[in-house]
């Protein structure tokens, strides 16, 4: 408690325990203005040495006397402070307890300690998700005409304990993974990437994957299928319809291994070239376009990519091939503290959701990060 009231102090995302060494933010009574504020200890709200806002405030409800913060933030509009204050916000609270199968959405069972004990096909708070699925694709590996699919031979998958058994959970969602990527994570980008063709091609990106059908784009634009997304999306990582990129094909259709694994040069074009029928609506991409500048050159020879939920969004992040889930998701991780946004390596970021895997939600692609 605190000055009489109860107070409430951030857990541990993994699996609700106090934090061992990171610090939590403080949800609690502040009787200078007779208001339930949000908190937290090391951020400050004073820059320039004036002084700090009653109880460091960061958020802050109506004036009240109430002692249960659940009816509070049901009946109260909030202030938030940024360095100016917003007026009018609202904030969603409910009890984290079980005391009932009911609680556990029947799909559990209530401890003695008040959390629901979910099924072995469930998970969530209230055991209200369904097990997510083993694997992932994009919408690339989705139909390509009537005739011909292509089914990548690099998914992107589950990450899960030892004997597969366990499901690593951050935020208490799914974390996947593509390994054993090269040149660009052609799978997660929305755009076709296609070499030019000339005498003397100088590399093909190594991450498209090894099988290929035998196909060619149609000279008819008009029949190939355009993406209703708006420039910038991936819509989600479901189904749907894309061209694959042109590339050199053997007799049998298979894609040519040695001309992939050639040694990297200087490409024969400053910019990548775009499925025909959507504009490459940044002139210059310093991400990918540029990779000296966020030190991808080497790096992107061989990594990996993960997806994982940070409170509010899914992030798309390159990571080293040899990365340990304990050394990117510590015991006390947290994605603030925890800097889950890589200015460097992130390139995807998926729309706001609360959804319990990644599968369905719009994804956007980063692209410039300098002026």
């Amino acid at each position: 408690s605190y000055g009489g009231y109860p107070m409430y102090v951030e857990q541990n995302k993994n699996d609700g325990k106090p934090f061992k060494n990171t610090v939590g933010a403080e949800i609690k009574y502040c009787h200078e203005i007779s208001s339930w504020v949000f908190m937290h200890p090391l951020i400050t709200t004073s820059t320039k040495g004036e002084e700090e806002n009653e109880c460091s405030w960061l958020m802050r409800s109506q004036e009240t006397l109430d002692y249960d913060f659940i009816n509070v933030a049901g009946e109260s509009s909030f202030d938030v402070w940024t360095g100016e204050i917003t007026q009018g916000s609202t904030l969603i609270v409910t009890c984290n307890e079980c005391s009932a199968r009911s609680d556990c959405n029947y799909h559990g069972t209530c401890s003695t300690s008040g959390f629901c004990l979910c099924d072995k096909n469930r998970f969530g708070d209230h055991c209200e998700f369904e097990l997510p699925c083993e694997s992932l694709a994009t919408e690339k590996a989705g139909q390509i005409n009537d005739m011909t699919r292509w089914n990548p031979d690099n998914p992107i998958r589950l990450v899960t304990g030892e004997g597969g058994f366990k499901l690593n959970r951050v935020y208490n969602r799914p974390v996947y993974i593509q390994r054993s990527l090269s040149g660009e994570p052609y799978d997660l980008r929305k755009y076709d990437i296609r070499q030019k063709i000339t005498a003397a091609p100088s590399s093909a990106p190594s991450s498209w994957p090894t099988l290929h059908p035998t196909y060619q784009p149609s000279p008819n634009l008009n029949t190939q299928p355009v993406s209703n997304n708006p420039p910038g999306t991936i819509p989600g990582l479901a189904l749907g319809a894309t061209y694959p990129p042109t590339f050199p094909l053997e007799s049998d259709g298979i894609w040519d291994d040695d001309y992939a694994n050639t040694l990297k040069e200087e490409p024969v074009h400053q910019q990548n070239q775009y499925e025909e029928n959507v504009p490459d609506f940044a002139d210059w991409d310093d991400f990918f376009e540029m990779p000296e500048i966020h030190d991808l050159t080497d790096f992107m020879e061989r990594y990996a990519v993960i997806i994982a939920f940070t409170g509010s969004r899914y992030y798309g992040t390159m990571i080293s091939p040899n990365s340990k889930f304990d050394d990117l998701f510590p015991e006390d991780y947290h994605a603030f503290w925890d800097d889950s946004f890589s200015l460097q390596r992130t390139f995807i970021i998926s729309d706001t959701t609360y959804a319990s895997s990644p599968a369905g939600v719009d994804f956007f692609e980063m692209r410039r990060r300098i002026n």
